[in-house]
């Protein structure tokens, strides 16, 4: 259920008519609500019909170097802890952003020397922590039911099984050799970005949709149960970039200021996938 829908049902639709009969967004005639002038100005028309599809997944930010498009970042991954703009990893090399157009949901950025902390996830939206459950259980050798698999298709699974034989279902791996160390957690990017705060500097790179990279020598499966021991995934941190995120939600002027940030920081976030992190066994 989306989150506004759960604002409404948890008792906010009164906060919120009040809030858009107060800005004139709505008109309260006795009791019967229709579109006042500020609501009509704004949203009149063709533009009103866009309202009831407004509210969707979050959308990817398209980095852009002069007028060459380099790939799709997640919003969670545009800032650091500390609120500076991040140095990312496109295509295997790494950039900084130098700017954020929120509004045409963009980033632009130039070549950079240091390495690169997030990762391009492809075009398109961040993989979620069900697919990429499912992705951990094909890579373990379970073969998805019903379907039937070409030769190439079949090589191609097998050295991917090769290369991921660490896998196994319901468990994340630590895999750890002399000169890299990452955590495999299969649960998406959004839960992976709260681990990555609160596994602090044993965070090598924020990683992907699957994995999270950290410091060789000092990673193991204890030390991330240990870094973790604190995290509870009803009392997830708010991602730095939720405030600006929410400035520029289309529709954002439609609900009160701390609604429209708990939006943001539910479309960042991922409580049932950290919870399951956190339940599952972690092996090396």
């Amino acid at each position: 259920m989306p989150v506004y829908a759960e604002a409404i049902a948890s008792g906010d639709a009164a906060v919120i008519v009040e809030f858009l009969v107060d800005t004139g967004m709505l008109v309260d005639d006795a009791g019967m609500l229709s579109i006042g002038p500020e609501g009509e100005h704004s949203y009149g028309f063709r533009h009103f019909i866009d309202l009831t599809g407004s509210f969707t997944s979050p959308p990817g930010f398209v980095a852009r170097h002069g007028k060459d498009e380099l790939g799709v970042l997640d919003a969670a991954s545009l800032l650091t802890n500390e609120g500076y703009y991040e140095t990312v990893l496109l295509g295997g090399r790494s950039w900084k952003i130098n700017y954020i157009d929120w509004n045409r949901q963009a980033v632009w950025v130039e070549p950079a020397t240091t390495q690169g902390r997030s990762r391009w996830y492809g075009s398109g939206q961040a993989l979620s922590a069900e697919l990429c459950d499912a992705v951990r259980r094909v890579a373990a050798g379970v073969d998805p039911a019903g379907v039937t698999f070409t030769q190439r298709a079949q090589a191609v699974m097998a050295e991917m099984r090769t290369e991921l034989s660490f896998a196994r279902p319901g468990h994340t791996t630590v895999v750890t050799d002399e000169h890299s160390a990452r955590w495999w957690t299969w649960a998406g990017i959004r839960a992976n970005n709260s681990l990555v705060d609160a596994l602090g500097d044993l965070v090598a790179s924020r990683g992907d949709d699957l994995s999270i990279g950290l410091e060789p020598g000092r990673a193991s499966h204890e030390e991330v149960a240990l870094r973790l021991a604190e995290l509870h995934p009803d009392a997830l941190p708010t991602p730095t970039v939720a405030g600006e995120y929410a400035a520029n939600l289309k529709f954002s002027d439609c609900l009160p200021e701390a609604l429209a940030l708990e939006v943001a920081r539910q479309r960042l976030i991922d409580p049932a996938a950290v919870a399951r992190v956190l339940d599952e066994p972690k092996g090396h």
